[in-house]
């Protein structure tokens, strides 16, 4: 393979231009020429100067770079055939041979969908006249994915690139937020991202000693709100002088519908007779410096995309490349793309039978009840069900 390509797609994750520098040094070192692909997607779309060599030192200093110096962007022209012919037309034009695709389940998906789709193109480009689609024949295009999330949301891989730094960034927060909550006897709810994950809200309430955490997989108790209560009471019937409820965006209610925080303000309030404010960490997730953990993944991982590619022949299929029991390992694309699709729908469902639990779920075992002055109750619920009930009370 003599040329590559590279871009970041989606939410941006802290540890992406350190997978972007290992991608473009260790192609480099192997001969091959790395063309970056600038604003995710919509850079194959329309092509020219939006797709542009990148040597050696393009890449210099930017391995504690928060955010990712290619842009990104949500395309939705890649969701439309059109836009994905123009995807194969562009890269055709650039002699892109395979491609490194640093994104979350989107991105992913959509770089699957172009795998899938590719010699349908490329003979419509053919049949057209396109002197590159003509030569490029039967071959096909090479692609490999790398988890970059900070919700950490991804089958096929322990941790993915940019989750440790948002994780370090929430407890920061929180921990900022324990001083003066104390200092006033208040309540706070803070809100954190997770969409379909709740990986962020139940490891930084565990980290930070949080008094209650409420996550997508949680499946709600029916009257949840009675127990939360009660058990924030019996805190401040102890001494306690604040607490912390803690929840991610994701998390609904037992109808499926969304769990606010301003709903959560009101019923502590109004149960409670406390002060309640509400902190909604938001975009600060996603910035900063990435944090050691993550620069050494993302540049694993980028070294590893190079290495299958460089490898590849016409058996090889599309991979994304995780973090499995803490070596690089590959996961056939379709497969990331269906487990970590089928979460999100059986979450949408509400009630399931069974299923994966792509982050948390490895997570939940290894924490047992604690006691002495933190105690940590975790109450699993029917074998069936992939929902489990975290409650987090600090006495």
């Amino acid at each position: 393979m003599r040329r590559i390509g590279v871009l970041t797609s989606g939410g941006d994750a802290p540890g992406m231009n350190a997978a972007l520098r290992a991608v473009v040094r260790v192609a480099l070192d192997r001969g091959m020429e790395v063309f970056g692909v600038y604003e995710g997607y919509e850079g194959l779309i329309h092509g020219g100067e939006m797709i542009r060599p990148l040597g050696w030192n393009d890449v210099g200093g930017i391995l504690q770079a928060g955010g990712t110096i290619l842009g990104t962007a949500r395309s939705q022209a890649m969701r439309t055939p059109e836009g994905r012919h123009k995807v194969v037309r562009h890269a055709l034009e650039c002699g892109l041979e395979g491609l490194v695709v640093i994104g979350g389940d989107g991105s992913l998906s959509g770089a699957q969908v172009l795998y899938d789709e590719w010699p349908d193109h490329v003979r419509v480009l053919a049949e057209n006249g396109m002197p590159e689609a003509q030569e490029w024949g039967e071959r096909r295009f090479h692609i490999v994915g790398l988890p970059g999330s900070i919700d950490n949301d991804l089958f096929g891989t322990d941790m993915s690139i940019g989750a440790d730094t948002a994780l370090h960034t929430v407890i920061r927060n929180l921990d900022q937020l324990v001083s003066t909550a104390s200092a006033h006897q208040r309540t706070f709810v803070v809100e954190v991202m997770g969409r379909n994950c709740g990986y962020l809200a139940l490891m930084s309430a565990i980290a930070t000693g949080s008094d209650w955490v409420l996550i997508p997989e949680e499946e709600m108790a029916l009257r949840w709100h009675n127990q939360m209560v009660e058990s924030l009471r019996r805190g401040r019937a102890m001494g306690r002088r604040h607490e912390t409820v803690l929840f991610a965006e994701g998390a609904r209610h037992t109808d499926g519908l969304p769990i606010s925080s301003e709903e959560l303000q009101r019923i502590l309030a109004s149960r409670l007779g406390v002060d309640v404010r509400v902190t909604v960490l938001g975009h600060v997730q996603r910035g900063g410096s990435p944090t050691a953990f993550d620069r050494v993944l993302a540049t694993r991982l980028g070294a590893a995309a190079v290495e299958r590619l460089a490898g590849a022949d016409e058996g090889t299929a599309p991979a994304m490349m995780g973090l499995q029991a803490n070596r690089p390992a590959a996961t056939p694309l379709p497969e990331v793309v269906e487990k970590s699709r089928g979460v999100q729908q059986q979450l949408a469902k509400v009630s399931v039978e069974g299923g994966v639990q792509p982050a948390v779920g490895g997570m939940l075992q290894c924490h047992r009840p604690m006691h002495h002055r933190e105690r940590l109750v975790i109450r699993a619920r029917q074998p069936r069900q992939m929902m489990h009930v975290f409650h987090l009370v600090s006495l």
